[in-house]
C-alpha cells in the first residue's frame, strides 16, 4: 500500500475513534464496562497517532530515535 493511501486510512480511523470518544465523553454516566471501552479506544487512537507520526517521519527520512552518545 502506498504511504499516502496508508496515511489517509490512518487519519480516517483516527477521526472515527475521535468521534466515538467525543460522544462517550459527552455522556453524563458511563458504566464500568463503558469506561473500560473508552480507555481501550483512547489507547487505539494514540497508537494510530503514533503510526501516522512514524509514517510521516519515514517519508521525510527523519529518525525519531535520539542520536547515540559515546561514553568516554
Amino acid at each position: 500500500m502506498r504511504k499516502s493511501m496508508r496515511m489517509v486510512l490512518l487519519k480516517e480511523r483516527h477521526q472515527h475513534l475521535d468521534d466515538i470518544i467525543d460522544e462517550m465523553n459527552e455522556r453524563r454516566y458511563l458504566s464500568p464496562s463503558e469506561r473500560d471501552e473508552l480507555s481501550i479506544l483512547k489507547v487505539r487512537r494514540l497508537k494510530l497517532k503514533d503510526n501516522m507520526r512514524d509514517l510521516e517521519s519515514d517519508s521525510r527520512g527523519v529518525s525519531m530515535l535520539p542520536p547515540k552518545f559515546e561514553l568516554k
